[in-house]
């Protein structure tokens, strides 16, 4: 809850902006509260916080206890994700079974993310919140299921 207004955070299924509708992975109830006033944002992911091609800088290696490797949680599906950047295929890899990642996933409110370095020079990153330039406030259409 922020400032007394109650935050939910869902996945988006579709998106049909010829028809100006969101379609999401649940049912909403058949009677929605008046006024009810929802923004629908994207947050940051993998790949937009450390770059398809790593350009974060980590370091790369041939596996994980070699390379710079990136350790997220997130604690509302309790999921434990830690991958490095393959030095061999360029592209990001799990760090349990070195298979290619191919899949980007988003950092959700709450989830927290460990860089373990592999070499003593810093590297800078940044991403809070949501991306701001794809945040919009809606109102959900009246008497459509």
């Amino acid at each position: 809850m922020a400032a007394g207004k109650l935050i939910f955070s869902v996945q988006v299924m579709t998106v049909d902006l010829k028809a100006n509708s969101v379609g999401l992975f649940l049912t909403l109830p058949a009677t929605l509260p008046q006024n009810l006033r929802f923004r629908l944002v994207r947050y940051h992911s993998f790949f937009s916080t450390f770059g398809l091609d790593n350009s974060a800088g980590l370091r790369p290696g041939a596996d994980a206890a070699s390379a710079d490797e990136v350790i997220v949680y997130d604690p509302t599906t309790q999921v434990r994700r830690r991958v490095f950047f393959d030095a061999n295929s360029l592209w990001w890899a799990d760090s349990g079974s070195g298979k290619r990642m191919d899949v980007d996933f988003e950092f959700a409110p709450g989830c927290g993310a460990i860089v373990k370095r592999t070499q003593s020079s810093a590297v800078s990153l940044q991403a809070r919140g949501m991306l701001p330039e794809q945040a919009f406030d809606a109102m959900p259409s009246r008497g459509s299921a």
